[in-house]
């Protein structure tokens, strides 16, 4: 008996386990497929809002912090799973991991406007490998804030995307609209660049803000400061909407000339 209870007990582990790891390949998975579409759609998106005659750099802030609710449900369930543990802590992070959160969420503001202002001013290629550069900077600060080595792979690699940003620099003319202002050209491809520096150095901060305070490194802690993310930042983007007069002055939907039909029929009802 006591043979077949180990037996049992083995294969249910082996099932557990087995299951543990299926469901940990479809989360990347799906992580994998969202970070490729919203990677591609949301430049896409950001820069086809400025085409059509959008101008409001704050909106195009706060639309980047209002998916957090999608989150919502995971945190519910992982709740749910730490309760039959015998774990009643409504979050995991801790206090002063939260508190960091705030402040990068405030960061990320920063970084997220300042991307609005490039897309707003530079052709949707350029203003993309731009951004795509922040590998650079990103494995600049990750290498002094939390040690990680260069590798040959790596140095190859940002060798030549700093060419490529360097030469799309100098060779740009032809991607520019005709008319388009040269001091509003430059001022975007310097805020782009800022874009990539402050994203290149936002997540090293992360892993060395769980590496500081000893925060065990999760899933549910990774989405719990998105969440922290979002609200912070959020929060922060909604007073700029307001010192910047966003709910009162630009209250029409692609304002400029490009303006929505349906909106001019409206109006005149």
């Amino acid at each position: 008996m006591e043979v077949e209870s180990r037996s049992f007990a083995s294969k249910h582990e082996e099932r557990v386990t087995k299951g543990r790891k299926t469901f940990g390949s479809w989360r990347l998975l799906i992580s994998i497929i969202g970070l490729v579409v919203g990677s591609i759609g949301g430049p896409l998106l950001t820069r086809v809002y400025f085409v059509h005659g959008g101008s409001r750099i704050w909106l195009t802030t706060l639309l980047q912090f209002v998916a957090f609710p999608l989150c919502l449900p995971f945190m519910y369930f992982a709740y749910l799973h730490r309760k039959r543990r015998g774990e009643n802590s409504l979050v995991v992070l801790s206090p002063k991991a939260r508190v960091a959160g705030l402040g990068l969420g405030i960061l990320n503001t920063v970084i997220c406007y300042i991307y609005g202002y490039g897309s707003l001013s530079l052709p949707l290629s350029i203003s993309t490998i731009i951004l795509y550069a922040q590998v650079v900077f990103n494995a600049l600060f990750a290498f002094l804030l939390v040690k990680h080595k260069f590798t040959v792979f790596s140095v190859n690699a940002l060798v030549v995307l700093v060419s490529g940003v360097v030469l799309l620099g100098v060779q740009s003319s032809s991607e520019r609209s005709p008319g388009e202002d040269n001091t509003r050209y430059y001022k975007g491809f310097v805020a782009m660049i800022g874009t990539s520096v402050l994203n290149g150095l936002l997540f090293p901060l992360i892993e060395w803000t769980f590496l500081k305070f000893k925060q065990k490194l999760s899933v549910t802690a990774v989405v719990e400061l998105q969440i922290i993310f979002s609200i912070s930042g959020g929060v922060f983007t909604v007073v700029g909407m307001l010192i910047n007069h966003d709910f009162l002055v630009h209250c029409r939907p692609f304002e400029g000339r490009h303006s929505s039909s349906l909106w001019k029929k409206l109006s005149a009802i």
